[in-house]
């Protein structure tokens, strides 16, 4: 693997995404007079309101981090060296890891209120999850024939691997688009939702476990 390349792929991958977080925030303060709290807003709630020049900004921020998302699956397509097993593993990766970036790209642009089709995505997603970072795993290890460094970086993506496995099938988890339901002074029934929103807070933690999943893979190949 080219090592400049690589650099500049993760480099890029990690700078677009703080910037992108950095402009939508900015943009959602302004347009709606509050804080943005990853903890109860979806990510594609970033890109709503009126269009100013922050949201210009996370736009095309956005959308570099998709692009340094897909070229690490291209890079990792380009490994063809090495056993059969060898190569299978680093062509399924790849291909989940672009598998990813275009769920995710339909994961910004669907709302929660299409949600069939954002349940559907997000499940697909996470899915998609597990499997990059646990064939990640699996691919680190029969490439370094089970040395250390090998080891260490492959327990790292079982654990993120096994860590969105977790949150898709805990059963709490069922409730994880559950609003809640309160009267109000005048006893009218308000639906509002929670301060911790399973769904979008979960969003963004598996979007950052694929940051660190990739980040955790492309070293992996930079050392072994």
């Amino acid at each position: 693997m080219n090592l400049g390349l690589a650099i500049a792929d993760l480099s890029a991958l990690l700078l677009f995404f703080v910037l992108w977080n950095v402009f939508g925030r900015i943009h959602y303060r302004k347009a709606y007079d509050k804080h943005f709290r990853s903890f109860s807003f979806f990510p594609y709630e970033m890109f709503m309101g009126k269009s100013d020049v922050f949201l210009s900004f996370a736009r095309i921020f956005a959308a570099g981090f998709l692009i340094a998302q897909g070229l690490s699956s291209i890079l990792l397509l380009q490994l063809s060296e090495g056993s059969a097993i060898l190569i299978a593993y680093v062509t399924i990766v790849g291909i989940l890891g672009a598998a990813e970036m275009v769920l995710l790209f339909f994961l910004l642009l669907l709302p929660a209120q299409y949600s069939k089709g954002h349940i559907f995505v997000v499940v697909f997603y996470y899915c998609s999850t597990v499997l990059y970072a646990v064939t990640g795993g699996l691919f680190l290890l029969t490439r370094s024939q089970y040395q250390l460094i090998g080891i260490v970086l492959a327990i790292a993506l079982f654990t993120l691997g096994f860590g969105v496995l977790f949150l898709l099938i805990n059963p709490k988890f069922s409730y994880w688009a559950k609003l809640h339901v309160e009267n109000d002074k005048e006893g009218e029934v308000v639906v509002f939702r929670p301060r911790f929103f399973i769904l979008a807070a979960s969003e963004w933690l598996v979007m950052i476990i694929n940051v660190l999943a990739t980040f955790i893979l492309i070293l992996g190949l930079l050392l072994i």
